[in-house]
């Protein structure tokens, strides 16, 4: 076993102390001993499965788009990062279960399921380019936090009927991983539009991943901007965003489907390109 497996599961557990700390941390209002172990426990673990994830990236080589197990090597962590900074900024821990279990389960099947460095395909070189890892890189960070509002959405429904005095609290929590996660949803398909130029020659194809993208960012929009102009709050706020969020699940589906010159398929299914055949030499050449 290589050593970003352990790593990995060093930060998984942490990730779940945090989580399981988190329901004390919120129940205990003047006990800031339990929101300091818990929200230690959900940066480290986070930072640990980072590092998990970056060794994997290191011994294969290639950016975390061969299969859909990589990938969860860096949303999970994204999505613990992202529960610890609206934590700190909304203090909303009543989703720290969750999510914190949530961003554990994910990273601990990504590690299960994902290749051992040395079976693992590299990127064909005709799809190298230095947009690629920012493409991923910052599209699944936003998915992090993207995903992370969305299990706050739900916790906000549920602490809205039994704990009345906390939902603005989530409310703000909410309100908080969207915001952060807009961006780098934006940048993310920046990149993949100059990611496909210097592949395909044209920035825009039209495809699942995309079209889908676009989907998600306009819902996103359109969320924040209900907050701002409608005055939603709360419980339809949560719906719309549970409900904007099944696009952002089929987005995320195809965000390991990038566009290459001889098609739309996945990197994994790429076969390398094959060096041209040199022509016959006629006789009497010599």
């Amino acid at each position: 076993m290589y050593w970003p497996v352990w790593v990995g599961w060093c930060g998984a557990a942490l990730l779940v102390l945090g989580g399981l700390l988190a329901p004390a941390a919120a129940a205990a209002v003047r006990a800031p001993s339990w929101r300091r172990a818990s929200r230690f426990s959900a940066v480290l673990g986070a930072l640990a499965c980072a590092a998990g994830a970056a060794g994997v990236w290191a011994l294969t080589g290639r950016p975390p788009a061969g299969s859909a197990a990589e990938t969860l090597l860096i949303l999970a962590p994204a999505m613990a990062l992202a529960y610890a900074l609206t934590e700190g900024l909304a203090k909303s821990r009543e989703a720290g279960l969750p999510a914190l279990l949530t961003a554990a389960g994910l990273y601990l099947a990504g590690l299960a399921a994902a290749p051992h460095p040395a079976l693992a395909g590299r990127l064909p070189a005709g799809l190298a380019s230095p947009w690629l890892p920012f493409c991923l890189v910052s599209g699944l960070v936003a998915y992090g936090l993207l995903f992370t509002a969305a299990i706050q959405a739900a916790t906000l429904l549920a602490v809205r009927e039994l704990w009345p005095a906390r939902a603005e609290r989530a409310g703000r929590a909410v309100y908080w991983s969207v915001c952060l996660g807009l961006p780098p949803l934006l940048w993310s398909m920046m990149g993949a539009a100059a990611w496909s130029q210097s592949v395909r020659g044209t920035i825009w194809s039209w495809t699942g991943r995309e079209t889908w993208a676009l989907i998600y960012a306009l819902l996103l929009a359109a969320y924040l901007h209900l907050q701002f102009m409608a005055g939603w709050r709360e419980r339809r706020a949560a719906w719309f965003l549970l409900a904007a969020s099944l696009a952002g699940l089929v987005s995320f589906g195809a965000l390991g489907s990038f566009p290459a010159p001889g098609g739309d398929r996945g990197i994994a299914d790429r076969p390398a390109a094959a060096a041209p055949a040199r022509p016959a030499r006629a006789r009497g050449d010599d």
